[in-house]
Formats: structure tokens, C-alpha cells, sequence
């Protein structure tokens, strides 16, 4: 199977172009975030000496994560940009809570509040959604400032920069797979709006051109209408 069927996963039937531009969104994302996981899941986990607490969360969350898909194929719109914001969101405290201040994730937070408002449409959500990303974002500054947290899990400081960079790759990754249609139909809009004025300015142009012909045209009927009702 394509890669490009994967991102259409779901949208068979659907005519509606912004409600199939989220559909899409939504797998493209998951999919971001699963090949996220299996890069990062390996290297985490010979680093924490393949402890349970580090091995089962991160398979629960890829074999989530790859739910969502499943979601979108049943049909199950909402539910599977549901499953895929609060799989990040708990993620996001559970491993802030083993690594202490050893990983900060404030760059996860600010990649959930920029997907929210495309992924979801309903105000509710949205709401829901930011207000989920903003105790998360205090969650992490209680783990990171008070004192007596100490991670679960310990890593040296090679290990941990070396986490720490691939987390941040996948993040970046992932906002640019987000930002890049949008990107580009800001670049689209520019190229119409330049198109429109030089039709405009085109239109003026030739309007110019032809109207003193036109009216000379219909000077010369009006002549010729009042010399044939004169001229019986």
C-alpha cells in the first residue's frame, strides 16, 4: 500500500473538502507519531535497560496510535482526533513524571495547541482540547521546579541529550506536516490574488479600448435609425 493511501484513509464518500483536509490531517500526524515511536522507542529503551514501565507505555501508546487509523477507516471521525490528542496529552505527563527534569516536553505542549484548532472543529473540543494542553503545560513546571522530584528513571547526560534530540526532530517533523498545507495555500491565495488584478487591470484595459468604438458604432445606428424614419 502507497503512503498516499494512508493519508485518505476514511475519506472515501466524503465530499465536504474541510472535513476531509482534518481527516487527512489526523493521518498524517498518526502516522508522524508512529514512526516517531519506532525511532525513538528502541534507543529510550536500551537506555532505561528495557524496563516494563518504559517498554509497555510506549507499546500501548503506538498500538493506540495506530487505533486512530482505524478510527478514520470505521468512519469514526471525531473519535480517532479524540484518541489521537489525549494519547499525546498522557504520554506527555506520564513520561514527564519518570525523567523529572532530565527531558522537557514544553515543545509537545506547544505542538498540541498548534494541532488543536485543525483537528477539531467543534468549539467544545477546542475548548476541551486547550484547557487539556494548559494543565498539562503546569503539570510539567510542577515536575521540573519542585524540588523534591527526582526521575524514576535515570539517564546520563549524553543519553538524555541524545533523547532529547529526537524528540525535538520528531516534534519539528511533525509541525512541519501540519504547517506545509497551509503553507502552501497561503502561496496558492498569493498567486490568485496576483492572477485576479492583473485580469482586473486587463478587463479595464480592454473596456477602454472598446468602448469608443462602441460608441461610435452606436452613434452611426442612431443616425442611420432617424434617416430611415425620416426618409419614407
Amino acid at each position: 500500500m502507497r503512503i498516499s493511501n494512508l493519508f485518505t484513509i476514511g475519506t472515501s464518500g466524503i465530499n465536504d473538502i474541510e472535513t476531509r483536509n482534518r481527516i487527512v490531517l489526523v493521518n498524517k500526524i498518526s502516522l508522524a507519531f508512529g514512526l516517531a515511536l519506532l525511532v525513538i522507542t528502541p534507543t529510550f529503551c536500551s537506555f532505561a535497560n528495557w524496563k516494563l514501565s518504559v517498554v509497555l507505555p510506549l507499546t500501548i501508546e503506538f498500538i493506540a496510535n495506530s487505533a486512530v487509523l482505524l478510527l478514520n477507516h470505521k468512519k469514526h471521525h471525531t473519535a480517532a482526533a479524540i484518541l489521537l490528542y489525549l494519547l499525546q496529552c498522557v504520554a506527555i505527563v506520564y513520561f514527564s513524571i519518570l525523567l523529572g527534569r532530565l527531558i522537557r516536553l514544553e515543545l509537545a505542549i506547544i505542538l498540541l495547541i498548534s494541532i488543536l484548532y485543525l483537528i477539531f472543529r467543534e468549539k467544545h473540543l477546542r475548548k476541551l482540547a486547550l484547557g487539556a494542553a494548559i494543565i498539562e503545560l503546569a503539570i510539567l513546571e510542577v515536575v521540573h521546579f519542585v524540588s523534591s522530584t527526582s526521575p524514576v528513571i535515570l539517564l546520563t547526560y549524553r543519553q538524555s541529550c541524545i533523547l532529547h534530540l529526537l524528540i525535538d526532530i520528531s516534534a519539528i517533523s511533525v509541525i512541519i506536516i501540519v504547517s506545509k498545507p497551509y503553507v502552501q495555500s497561503n502561496d496558492s491565495n498569493a498567486a490568485l490574488k496576483r492572477a485576479n488584478h492583473f485580469i482586473r487591470l486587463f478587463v479595464a484595459e480592454i473596456s477602454h479600448e472598446l468602448r469608443t468604438p462602441l460608441d461610435n458604432i452606436h452613434q452611426v445606428v442612431q443616425l442611420l435609425k432617424k434617416e430611415v424614419q425620416d426618409d419614407d
